[in-house]
């Protein structure tokens, strides 16, 4: 509502209340009542169409970027549960590699525990032997 108030106020009409918006310019996209057509902005020097011949123009165009916008809506629905899938996979790789490492962990630490004790038993065996 404010925004036909402030088109209202920028017309030239003695009567802004009673004046019909019919036309709008086309550089700059602005509204022009019927009495400003005739008064101020004859053609051809300012370009102005009827609002109702551009409507059906405008309904088309909307309804085309609609159509493209659920599209791309599809679009990226299917990217995000391609990239879901993709997230657990890694996921799953990671818990994968992660049980690998403590696995190889735990095997080398009980390498090196039972090198320990089989050196300290040689220690062991080599101070009786000298006795």
């Amino acid at each position: 509502m404010k925004r036909i108030w402030t088109i209202l106020d920028q017309c030239k009409s003695d009567e802004k209340i009673l004046c019909h918006i019919l036309y709008v310019y086309l550089v700059p996209q602005i509204l022009v009542c019927n009495e400003c057509v005739v008064v101020e902005h004859k053609q051809p020097v300012h370009t102005y169409e009827r609002i109702a011949d551009l409507e059906e123009g405008q309904k088309t165009e909307l309804k085309t970027l609609i159509a493209e916008s659920k599209s791309k809506i599809q679009l990226c629905e299917e990217a995000s549960t391609d990239l879901g899938n993709a997230l657990g996979e890694l996921e799953m790789q990671r818990d994968n590699a992660r049980g690998q490492i403590e696995e190889t962990f735990h095997t080398y630490r009980t390498m090196l525990e039972n090198r320990k004790v089989r050196h300290e038993v040689r220690k062991i065996n080599s101070t009786l032997v000298t006795l």
